[in-house]
């Protein structure tokens, strides 16, 4: 991560606030327009709504302990950020799990509804956010130098976080990956 002139090429605290903003926008919109009429759909789109925000809130505090690290240059936080993270990682993949079993069940049992659509949708969303921040990073549209690299090598990079955890898990977590 280069900080030339005393400004980051990313703002990462633009990241933490989208994430947080999702947290409540993305499973409003889901019941917004999924609104449950069964007790499947319901448990259905209740179980891809906390996949979904769950990952939402690993993200969000994934991403604010990263700009509070690079601008304080300080790792205060970081490693509470990474703690959570590391802890947080087997119930979120449980989570998209039964979401994604919950999501199929539903729609076995009634078709395709508009509740079990958006219960698929969100189940989706849940599957790429954890691939996104515990193994590859997915998002390369908004950085060239990583979509030009995916188009050159056909391969995705590790995801920040992941290289993050790889490094806290090893108690090594002094410089930032990003």
């Amino acid at each position: 991560m280069s900080l030339g002139s005393g400004r980051l090429k990313r703002d990462f605290a633009a990241y933490s606030k989208l994430e947080a903003m999702n947290v409540m926008l993305v499973p409003g919109l889901a019941i917004w327009f999924g609104w449950p009429r069964t007790l499947v759909e319901a448990l259905a789109l209740i179980s891809s709504i906390v996949a979904v925000a769950g990952l939402l809130v690993v993200g969000t505090i994934y991403w604010r302990a990263v700009d509070r690290r690079l601008k304080a240059r300080a790792p205060a936080g970081f490693a509470d950020a990474m703690l959570f993270a590391d802890q947080a990682e087997r119930p979120m993949m449980l989570a998209t799990i039964v979401a994604t079993i919950m999501a199929v069940v539903a729609f076995t049992l009634v078709g395709l509804s508009r509740s079990v659509i958006v219960a698929g949708v969100m189940t989706l969303l849940a599957v790429l956010e954890y691939v996104n921040y515990y193994h590859r990073q997915l998002q390369v549209i908004d950085n060239a130098p990583d979509f030009r690299r995916l188009v050159v090598t056909g391969r995705l990079k590790k995801a920040h976080m992941a290289r993050d955890l790889a490094a806290y898990r090893r108690r090594d977590f002094e410089a930032p990956s990003v």
